[in-house]
């Protein structure tokens, strides 16, 4: 709603999206694997795919559990820092520097990684608007792949 500048509920979201060109697959499970009741978003491209999970902890607190391979736990809220990396150490004291001294609070912090010392991906809500400037700073370090900023 706050994106489309209309009301999107559950009775019109399906075409709304088909609309805009977006495909929705609705797919259910008796099996339970990992969370009871979880959604999935997959988004394609021409250059990539990735896929967003979420769930509901006690029927009202959303987090999102999973971002590609990667099992991590994510309030969606206000500005979030995504950052590929790999699992090394220095990655939270280098992150935090450098957001530190660019006047950028860290609100809550999460990681995942698929092994101990291979990819990962970092996590971060933060209190204010990450410039470009900053995000291409965090990209210097060898050991960060990408790092994108969201804002919900």
């Amino acid at each position: 709603t706050p994106v489309l500048g209309e009301t999107v509920n559950t009775v019109n979201a399906t075409s709304i999206a088909k609309e805009r060109g977006i495909a929705v697959v609705e797919s259910k499970f008796a099996e339970i694997e990992d969370f009871a009741n979880l959604i999935s978003v997959v988004v394609k491209t021409d250059k990539s795919q990735h896929e967003i999970c979420g769930t509901l902890f006690l029927k009202r607190d959303s987090r999102i559990v999973k971002i590609d391979n990667y099992y991590v736990e994510v309030i969606p809220s206000g500005y979030m820092l995504f950052i590929t990396n790999k699992d090394v150490p220095g990655i939270v004291g280098y992150v935090g520097t450098v957001l530190g001294k660019n006047n950028i609070n860290i609100a809550g912090m999460t990681f995942g990684r698929e092994k101990q010392g291979g990819n990962a991906v970092t996590v971060l809500n933060v209190d204010a608007h990450v410039p470009l400037n900053v995000l291409e700073e965090l990209k210097k370090s060898k050991d960060i792949q990408d790092a994108k900023l969201v804002k919900l």
